[in-house]
């Protein structure tokens, strides 16, 4: 078999056991905890339940439903009667169905959820405690008609409900074998959904306060994982604002931290005790789009052939549009419309860039083969906790596998194809290097040999085998990162010095002060570090000045560093180049092309070791260009 196909069918077998196997886990576990369960309409028997060793029991099933009543809240509402016949309604659920688009109840309302509950005997006098997972978007929790806790301000009106759904849990004791669970709910804000979405959990209270634990403690890894991975990414974006990449999957993972925090057990109240739904609200969804909308970026920025300019305006307008509905619309309107446009622009979004992957790596572009596993184990991330939404199952429910393994196979694929692409850009840099001959250097090399051939002959076949020497030093290396030995860059630089001293013979002078250690310890060096400093000290230094002068070329080893300096006694460099070079503007040092060659190996000497080029005039005349390189 085709390696590429058995590696396509490993990563399509790979994908689906990452989607199916956590679910079909999730489907055991709640069936598992819920297996002494018997229910019946608005009952729930639980005397065979164990509850010391389960999570806690979800009273999932058929509930009483009152449709606008407040069963316990009579004050606020003069018209509730119990002796009306109630309907009946599935929990967890939405009384507005709004997954089926056939709305038995309006969004907007109040009602009283109701069941009973036959305990165990054991269980009689101790302490016991009801969790309330989710009810948009307030309520209150009531046993055998006493008030335990509650969410926000359940109210018969707008003006009177205060929203907040974030899970709560309250404790009781009971002298009675059957109990009666009320929990009022009301929704004047939330425009997309209303009701018992999330199951309601009983247990005794270590039980519900070690699944509060576990919740926190996985969500609080997540959070921090997330919010710290964005930092670095980011960090990576501004050393080089080049690597855009970095920057999108920075905010892709800070949008999913923050929605996080405003998902599940709704940490953003903890961090925030005062913060009015509303807001909340806007915080989420706008929260939620950025995830798809980074994502979007995140992969143009990695392969932006593969993308058209509509597409990119089309993303920028609707995030401009989201931000825009969240903060001028109010949000009973806002949350159904970014709720629909987040999850039909999301859905294509992610399947567009899902083709976009596929496509690199079927071009076998670098790293693409990581890059589609990421965004894969992403899709099943989102997958998970839609279906888990869907499916009234708790998000908690599903191992927290995918968001890590999602921002490791990130890491690797980005760092795989910047590799790849530095590479290529070391490839495109050593053409600039080799360009470095000027064609004038080889006019006025062959002119002096044409010269010397009339008066030298000898020395024109020197000049010769010199010059052949310098042309295959400067050709004769195919990737620049490859170290090469010092006595070969310094056989090019003698090379190119000879070939000019027979050029401007009393004019020029080089004085080779190279210690026997260095020739001794075969030091490795990047190759054309040295000569180009050579070079710039005979052509902007020495040759300005009237008669010449003197160039030096020093090498020693001190302390474990190779010391390679460049002298000369000629014009040195003006106060305003100095100042350039000092503020890293070598583009400013136009004249003669002098900033070109000081630049490339500035920043190849910085990429490689991290060291700097030290650039300097002396006080008697003249510059100095010394540069220190780590050779053990």
């Amino acid at each position: 078999m085709d390696k590429r196909k058995w590696l396509a069918r490993s990563i399509f077998l790979l994908i689906a056991l990452s989607l199916y196997l956590p679910l079909l886990l999730g489907m055991w576990k709640y069936d598992a905890d819920n297996r002494c369960v018997q229910a019946s309409r608005a009952l729930f028997d639980v005397t065979s339940c164990d509850f010391t060793e389960s999570t806690g029991i979800s009273l999932d099933g058929v509930w009483q439903f009152h449709w606008q009543q407040f069963l316990n809240s009579t004050a606020l509402n003069s018209d509730a009667s119990i002796d009306k016949e109630p309907s009946y309604i599935t929990v967890p659920s939405h009384w507005n169905n709004r997954y089926f688009f056939n709305s038995t109840y309006s969004t907007q309302g109040y009602a009283t959820y109701r069941t009973e509950v036959r305990l165990p005997k054991n269980m009689v006098g101790k302490p016991l405690a009801i969790r309330v997972s989710s009810a948009r978007v307030a309520s209150r929790l009531y046993v055998d008609g006493q008030a335990l806790a509650q969410s926000g301000q359940p109210g018969t009106t707008r003006t009177a409900e205060v929203a907040k759904n974030k899970p709560y849990t309250g404790s009781f004791k009971t002298l009675q074998s059957r109990i009666t669970i009320d929990v009022e709910v009301s929704n004047f804000h939330n425009g997309s959904s209303a009701g018992l979405n999330l199951s309601v959990i009983l247990g005794s209270e270590q039980q519900l306060e070690r699944l509060q634990l576990r919740h926190q403690v996985v969500d609080w890894l997540l959070i921090c994982f997330l919010f710290f991975t964005s930092l670095f990414f980011l960090g990576r974006w501004l050393l080089d604002f080049k690597q855009r990449a970095d920057g999108a999957l920075a905010v892709l993972l800070l949008s999913v931290g923050c929605f996080l925090l405003t998902s599940s057990e709704k940490w953003m109240y903890d961090l925030f005790p005062h913060m009015e739904f509303d807001t909340f609200a806007r915080f989420a969804n706008i929260s939620a789009w950025m995830v798809y909308a980074s994502t979007f970026f995140c992969a143009y920025f990695l392969y932006p052939l593969y993308f058209r300019k509509w597409m990119i305006r089309t993303v920028i307008g609707l995030t401009v549009l989201q931000v825009l509905l969240g903060w001028l619309t109010e949000v009973y309107m806002y949350t159904p419309i970014s709720g629909m446009l987040t999850l039909l622009v999301g859905s294509i979004i992610y399947a567009y860039v899902i083709w976009v992957f596929y496509r690199s790596y079927r071009q076998r572009e670098p790293g693409a083969i990581l890059l589609l596993l990421a965004v894969s184990f992403w899709l099943v991330f989102i997958l998970h906790w839609g279906f888990s939404m869907m499916l009234t199952l708790n998000p908690h429910d599903l191992p927290p596998v995918h968001v890590p393994v999602f921002v490791l196979l990130m890491a690797f694929g980005l760092s795989v194809q910047q590799k790849t692409l530095t590479k290529q850009l070391n490839e495109t840099e050593l053409a600039k290097l080799r360009h470095q001959i000027k064609p004038h250097f080889l006019f006025n090399a062959i002119n002096t040999i044409i010269w010397a051939s009339k008066r030298d002959p000898q020395q024109a076949r020197d000049l010769l085998l010199r010059l052949s020497d310098f042309l295959r030093g400067s050709f004769d290396f195919d990737d620049r990162d490859v170290l090469v030995p010092f006595k070969k860059e310094l056989d090019l630089t003698e090379a190119y010095v000879e070939i000019e001293q027979a050029r401007f013979e009393e004019e020029l002078h080089v004085q080779m002060r190279i210690a026997d250690e260095v020739l001794a310890a075969n030091v490795l060096v990047p190759p054309l570090i040295f000569q180009p400093l050579v070079e710039n000290a005979v052509r902007h230094g020495v040759m300005k000045k009237d008669g010449g002068g003197t160039v030096t070329v020093r090498a020693d080893l001190e302390d474990g560093f190779l010391v390679l300096a460049v002298e000369d006694d000629g014009v040195g460099f003006s106060e305003e180049q100095l100042r350039a070079i000092a503020s890293g503007r070598f583009e400013q040092l136009t004249e003669d092309r002098i900033g070109v060659g000081l630049n490339n190996v500035r920043l190849r000497l910085w990429k490689q070791y991290q060291v700097l080029l030290s650039i300097s005039n002396h006080e008697q005349g003249g510059a100095k260009v010394e540069m220190k390189i780590p050779y053990k």
